[in-house]
């Protein structure tokens, strides 16, 4: 883990990682918005080893899916990405959205930071919405139990002027080392809080 966080952040010290876009119907940089910097990494033909041993471990994970559930997938993409600290974040979005071509259906993150501690942010959002489901007999939320915090938000609803109380729950997730974090990428609304501290990651997508 060690090795392939100096070869990334090697990158960037040879200037090969570049600020990162933000795509919609085209594509455009806003550092405010998204304050990565990335390269993508070839996955057959990455020249250093440390940062190839890491994609042939994730790749492992295609194969088991492949074998385990028929997930079948034949097309992935690696990015390294580095925040550089100075507050750099990424605001909330998903990483996949109806559109020609082969789609994104699940990220993997593989987190590079052994010195993290809290106060350095740059933890991952993950973003749930409760559903009826989430409340208990009277109505109320059911909140987690693992710390996460409920963020309450009230919406003013046409029907006589009612206020409904809408809530949902996220859940933070450090960057620490070796840490590996999957969600589907069509569904799981994130963002990557200010970070203070150099934050780096190698993500995979599976298409």
């Amino acid at each position: 883990m060690e090795r392939c966080r100096e070869a990334v952040l090697g990158l960037e010290g040879k200037s090969i990682l570049k600020p990162a876009s933000m795509k919609g119907k085209s594509s455009w940089k806003q550092s405010n918005l998204r304050g990565d910097l990335t390269t993508w990494i070839n996955p057959t033909n990455e020249e250093n080893l440390a940062i190839r041993k890491v994609v042939k471990a994730l790749e492992n994970i295609k194969l088991d899916l492949n074998s385990a559930i028929d997930f079948k997938c034949e097309k992935v993409s690696v990015q390294a990405a580095v925040y550089p600290g100075n507050g750099a974040r990424y605001v909330r979005h998903k990483d996949s959205y109806p559109g020609g071509g082969p789609q994104r259906r699940i990220t993997i993150l593989y987190y590079l930071n052994p010195e993290w501690q809290e106060g350095d942010g740059g933890e991952l959002r993950i973003h749930l919405p409760l559903k009826e489901s989430d409340k208990d007999k009277n109505g109320n939320e059911c909140v987690p139990n693992n710390k996460d915090e409920v963020n309450e938000r009230t919406s003013k609803s046409r029907n006589g002027g009612k206020v409904r109380q809408s809530a949902e729950c996220f859940v933070d997730i450090p960057p620490t080392a070796d840490k590996v974090v999957m969600f589907l990428s069509e569904y799981m609304e994130h963002e990557v809080l200010p970070s203070e501290a150099k934050r780096a990651a190698i993500t995979m997508w599976l298409y």
